[in-house]
């Protein structure tokens, strides 16, 4: 399984150290052996076989090479791609701990890419044929085999996806699948190392290797990460969700790389049903009446907030609302946590770390209202919507679903 962190020790994913043994694995429910038991997953550990480390910048298979096995990721990383008739290289994917690969070449036989080690790795080798007389043994492996090769196609959708957006919301949109999923795999979702180049994630993306590096660099500059070369710290969660989500025909400012750039925030003359803030809907419910009414009283303290910047309210008055949220976004959060002890909720440990960012978020905002700096006002609105969003639909749901499953 994976060598866990120590309790000294900071929980950045450094995916060199992480280890994976078959049997017992923290990675059962993403790699193979979910729903598979006792002796049969003894018949499936039989037929791995456990290959020597793979050293940076050394190949797998390559491209053309008869189909036998598929590959677990036990360490490190890999990437897969294939050149272009132009001889160009093309990046297809990058390969973490407890994920597949391999599975492209199942239909034609051959492999129709290459797969190349990014640091000193290492993988599980599951030959193809004896997986299949396994299968026909043991039926949910064959179900659970199904089940990756479709996590597959969607997450390739996805990136299909997102290459059609800006370039920012295309980087932003490929760290938080990053951090997504590293947060499956029971590691820290807002901090971790990046194995991938500045050019290899520049091709995956469609984007010049430049951009991707005016991008990082321009991230930085305005609070969204903290970059230290391959180290990667998420710092405002709901500004890059916003960036991801938003339409490649928005309207933009701040050309970065080829015209790319971010979302600019709505003046202070369009309409009030345009530039508002959310106002409460039962989709917002998460099933707890206490956490629901305490959503609710946070939407009325912003929507409080956006009347008075509307109606050019001193800015005295503004900070005073503002401080009103800051204090009960305080008092939310330690209810929130409470619940989440009392029902044993498996990521309390993130959700606390979450809530520890936003309180830093609105405290930077409060101070930037009060010193009177030019926009700050309409830049907390537009923070407030996001983490609104985000916080209640995103995070917050999933509280009501596991109390829910406690209740049956």
């Amino acid at each position: 399984m994976f060598a866990m962190p120590t309790a000294d020790s900071t929980n950045v994913v450094r995916l060199p150290t992480l280890k994976v043994e078959c049997r017992d694995c923290a990675l059962f429910q993403l790699c193979l052996p979910i729903g598979v038991e006792g002796a049969d997953l003894a018949l499936l550990d039989r037929i791995i076989k456990r290959r020597r480390p793979v050293k940076r910048g050394e190949y797998l298979y390559r491209t053309g090479d008869s189909f036998t096995s598929v590959y677990a990721v036990k360490s490190g990383s890999f990437k897969t791609s294939f050149f272009t008739e132009s001889g160009s290289e093309q990046v297809t994917g990058l390969h973490l701990p407890g994920e597949l690969f391999g599975m492209e070449a199942i239909s034609s036989g051959a492999h129709c890419c290459s797969a190349v080690a990014l640091e000193r790795s290492s993988v599980c080798e599951i030959p193809f044929d004896q997986l299949e007389n396994l299968g026909a043994q043991i039926p949910s492996l064959m179900r659970q085999t199904v089940r990756i090769m479709s996590k597959e196609i969607l997450r390739d959708k996805h990136i299909m996806q997102i290459t059609k957006n800006s370039a920012p919301a295309r980087l932003a949109a490929f760290l938080l699948s990053l951090s997504d999923r590293f947060h499956e795999r029971g590691f820290a979702a807002w901090e971790y190392r990046l194995s991938m180049s500045r050019i290899d994630i520049g091709n995956y993306l469609g984007l010049a290797d430049e951009t991707v590096s005016r991008l990082f660099t321009r991230f930085q500059e305005d609070g969204l990460l903290a970059v230290d070369r391959r180290h990667i710290r998420l710092v405002d969660v709901p500004r890059l969700k916003a960036l991801a989500g938003a339409a490649a025909g928005h309207g933009l400012s701040r050309p970065v790389g080829g015209g790319a750039a971010y979302p600019r925030p709505l003046p202070a003359h369009v309409p009030e049903d345009q530039a508002g803030l959310l106002d409460w809907d039962p989709v917002y419910r998460i099933g707890v009446e206490t956490i629901d009414r305490q959503h609710r009283q946070l939407f009325d303290i912003g929507n409080r907030f956006y009347s008075a910047w509307r109606q050019q309210t001193r800015r005295s008055e503004l900070c005073r609302i503002f401080d009103e949220l800051l204090e009960y976004t305080g008092y939310h959060f330690a209810e929130e946590e409470r619940l989440m002890q009392q029902i044993d909720y498996p990521d309390l440990i993130q959700h606390r770390s979450d809530h520890a960012q936003l309180v830093k978020r609105v405290k930077q905002y409060r101070t930037r209202i009060k010193a009177g700096t030019a926009d700050a006002e309409r830049q907390a609105l537009d923070f407030m919507k996001t983490w609104l969003q985000t916080h209640v639909l995103e995070a917050d749901k999933d509280i009501g679903v596991c109390l829910a499953r406690k209740r049956a």
